[in-house]
Formats: structure tokens, C-alpha cells, sequence
């Protein structure tokens, strides 16, 4: 079984349990919520008696011909795989080389799809079980299920759901594949194959301009690159925005109410814990609920180390009340 190095799911049973001990800290350091830890991989692997190779290039030709010598029929690939496979490799066992996919594809093709569909405010997703070709997530489909998606769902959530359904569809699929050998099982093939709109690149941790707040936006839109920008530490980056030349990083925001408009950006409401601001069409208010003074530089140059905070007591540090207009996106505050 192929693993490559790095991944938290493939650490040895020391290497996770050190891992482990870090997060608690920062949980209990940030004040953020703690994220449920899977089993790692190779203890799994370990426990069911399957041999683990740990190989650096599926490509490359020593890769190849270790392949070869073990005769393989079918090439299973799981848990976010990183690399292009060649067509070497793609070729060479006789029953094909499986994905599984977080999504009803051909709807996002690519990587951090469990962020790009929570931004898009997807109300269904799902998994997709397909061939590999040589383009990311193209390949015919045997296998396909929906599920639906709370307003409020998270990425790691949505992985969660997306896993358990996987682990659901993989049995008796591969028992159709074995029925089906020596020859190989049909597949659908993927509608508008060709279009790039409906692939996504790597999440942009690093794009200010992108985890910058448009107060112009819906609420509905703030509140999703908020919950699509969920982080296992409050280290990480998020959306930010600016006050008196500060800058502040949105970890939890949901839909505001109130019963009056204002101008963009205006604070609207300073009601329990949360600062009710006007912002756009349609859902024209959002409540920041949690707040945190960000770094300057961000990670990964500078973790952000300050504590987070309501977002009363972060109207109370800055010297918001209602009437008070934030700056707008883009303003003079950066």
C-alpha cells in the first residue's frame, strides 16, 4: 500500500499522540473548538495485517517497476492524493485506478473542494467513486452518492460526512469490480469534461485581497468565507478586516437581523455577544461573534498568538458603538 510522508493520518502511534498533545494546547490556548482525531492509517493497516511501502514518487521508475514485480490488478487511491499519476502508472494494473472524490463531480474537480462548497453555499453534496485519467478528476464515474449540507456546516464537517458515505460505497463497488474480472467495469463518462470553471486550485491561505471582508458582500456570502475559512488553530489565517489601522481575523460570524438599514459597513447593533454590522444584498446584516487581533505579516511568516474575543469585547477594545462605520474593503486601514 502505497503512503507517502507527512500526513497527521499516516504518523506512527508516538508521532500522533505527540500531535495530539499540541492541538489540546492550542485548543485550550485559543479558546477555538477541538477537532475530532482519526485513527492513523498505517495503525489501521498495521491491525488488519496489510504491509505498508512508503514510496516518494508513485511516478517515478523504480516506483514503476516495483508495481510491475507485485503484479497489481487495481490501484486504489485515497486521502487526498497529491500527484499526477503518469500514464505509466495509470496503465498498468488491468482493472484500473480508483479515486474517491468529495463531491458530485464533474462539480468541483480539484483540491480544498470542501471549502470552495461551503463559499458557494452548496445545500447538497456528496461523493464520487472514479477511473483516473491523465487530468485531475475526469475520469469515467462508477460510483456516485448525494447528501445535504446544513447552512452551517463546516469543511472538516463536510470531510467527515463525505468519508463515512465513502466508506459506505467502497465494499460494494469493489465486489462489482471483482465479479466483473478479468474484464474491466464500465463507467459514465463526466459531462462538460473539458471545462475549467468547474475545477479549483489550493485554497489561498496567503491572499489577502481574497480573506479580505467586502462589507459590500451578503451576509449570507460573509458568513460562508468565514465557515469555509474554519482552521483546526486560530493560528492560521482567516477573513480579516481593519479598524483604526488594526487588523482583525472574523473566526465565527452567522446571519445578523435587524430591523432597520444602514450604510455599509455601519455597526447596526452591539447585541449580547455579537456586533450586528450592515452589509449587502440580500441578508443585509452579519454578527461578528468571534473575533481576533491579527498579526500584520500572518501565517505563515507570524502565527496569529493573540487571544480571541467576543465580539462585544472586541467593540469594547476598539471603542465601537452603533452609528460607528467600519472601513470598506480596500480602505485606508491596511
Amino acid at each position: 500500500m502505497p503512503a507517502g510522508r507527512g500526513s497527521r493520518l499516516e504518523m506512527d502511534p508516538n508521532e500522533l499522540a505527540a500531535e495530539k498533545s499540541r492541538y489540546s494546547e492550542e485548543v485550550s490556548f485559543y479558546g477555538c473548538e477541538p477537532l475530532r482525531f482519526f485513527g492513523s492509517i498505517g495503525s489501521l493497516a498495521r491491525d488488519a495485517g496489510i504491509p505498508i511501502y512508503e514510496l516518494a514518487d508513485i511516478n517515478a521508475p523504480q516506483t514503476l517497476n516495483w508495481l510491475q514485480a507485485m503484479k497489481v490488478d487495481l490501484i486504489l487511491l485515497g486521502g487526498g492524493w497529491p500527484q499526477r499519476l503518469s500514464s505509466e502508472v495509470i496503465g498498468l494494473p488491468r482493472l484500473g485506478v480508483l479515486n474517491t472524490h468529495p463531491s458530485m463531480l464533474p462539480s468541483f474537480r480539484g483540491t480544498d473542494v470542501h471549502r470552495w462548497q461551503i463559499l458557494a453555499g452548496v445545500r447538497q453534496s456528496g461523493v464520487t467513486i472514479h477511473y483516473v485519467d491523465e487530468t485531475f478528476d475526469t475520469g469515467e464515474i462508477l460510483a456516485q452518492r448525494s447528501f445535504d449540507v446544513h447552512p452551517l456546516t463546516r469543511p472538516q464537517e463536510l470531510a467527515d460526512l463525505a468519508g463515512r458515505l465513502a466508506g459506505t460505497m467502497m465494499p460494494g463497488l469493489l465486489t462489482k469490480i471483482e465479479e466483473t474480472s478479468p474484464r474491466r467495469l464500465e463507467g459514465t463518462a463526466q459531462k462538460r469534461r473539458q471545462d475549467r470553471s468547474l475545477y479549483y486550485s489550493k485554497w489561498p491561505w496567503e491572499d489577502e485581497d481574497f480573506l479580505r471582508i467586502d462589507w459590500n458582500r451578503s451576509g449570507v456570502h460573509i458568513q460562508n468565507v468565514v465557515l469555509a475559512s474554519s482552521q483546526e488553530s486560530y493560528k492560521y489565517n482567516g477573513p480579516s478586516f481593519f479598524v483604526g489601522g488594526r487588523k482583525f481575523v472574523a473566526r465565527d460570524a452567522r446571519l445578523g437581523h435587524f430591523n432597520r438599514s444602514g450604510a455599509i459597513g455601519e455597526v447596526m447593533d452591539i447585541r449580547g455577544e455579537d456586533v450586528v454590522v450592515q452589509c449587502g444584498e440580500p441578508n443585509p446584516h452579519i454578527a461578528l461573534r468571534v473575533v481576533q487581533p491579527a498579526t500584520r505579516e500572518g501565517w505563515p511568516r507570524s502565527p496569529h498568538r493573540a487571544r480571541p474575543m467576543s465580539g462585544s469585547a472586541f467593540a469594547e477594545e476598539v471603542g465601537l458603538r452603533s452609528g460607528t462605520i467600519l472601513p470598506p474593503y480596500g480602505g485606508g486601514n491596511r
